[in-house]
């Protein structure tokens, strides 16, 4: 079943939900937090994005950017990320966003370690954990095959008619548009 979803941030300004809710979206995915424990890692407008969204009937879901370069980091993000989410309901999974050019180096034992803390961490918490990544990261920095399977995957494949790989989430722009 295909739904649309939108995932959101800071840098997408002040959302109208009401408006986004009557352009026919109904599943949202919000930024919460990025790095480690620390009032400013906290997405500014998480807050005001999931009361809105969740106000107006949007399903949401969360990611969180990481920075993490060893499983003890990776700990500290996801408690960092389940202290900023525990009020609000979440009804889709908990994303890890696994990326950034300062973690290429670390290694793919490394970084399969970290996702594997990450989202260990986040489903002994009662959530669902899922995997962001592109197929570039899953093909050089992960071992895919300790990963694809055992998390959800949110795949962020930009310009083709399918994801390279099955996907629960598949991000197949960064440039899309709803009203609000």
């Amino acid at each position: 079943m295909q739904e649309k979803l939108i995932d959101v941030s800071t840098w997408n300004g002040n959302i109208d939900w009401d408006k986004v809710y009557k352009s026919g979206v109904r599943y949202a995915m919000i930024r919460s937090s990025f790095g480690v424990e620390n009032p400013n890692q906290i997405d500014n407008k998480f807050v005001r994005n999931i009361e809105n969204a969740i106000k107006v009937g949007i399903k949401c879901g969360i990611y969180h950017y990481s920075y993490a370069r060893s499983v003890a980091e990776a700990k500290k993000e996801a408690d960092f990320c389940l202290k900023t989410i525990k009020n609000y309901k979440i009804d889709l999974p908990v994303a890890f966003d696994i990326e950034d050019s300062s973690q290429t180096n670390l290694g793919k034992d490394a970084l399969t370690s970290i996702v594997i803390a990450f989202c260990d961490r986040i489903k002994s918490a009662g959530y669902m954990p899922m995997l962001y990544c592109n197929p570039s990261w899953i093909n050089s920095y992960l071992h895919k095959d300790k990963l694809i399977g055992k998390y959800d995957l949110w795949l962020a494949h930009w310009g083709v008619s399918s994801p390279a790989f099955k996907c629960t989430i598949w991000q197949y722009s960064d440039s899309g548009i709803v009203s609000g």
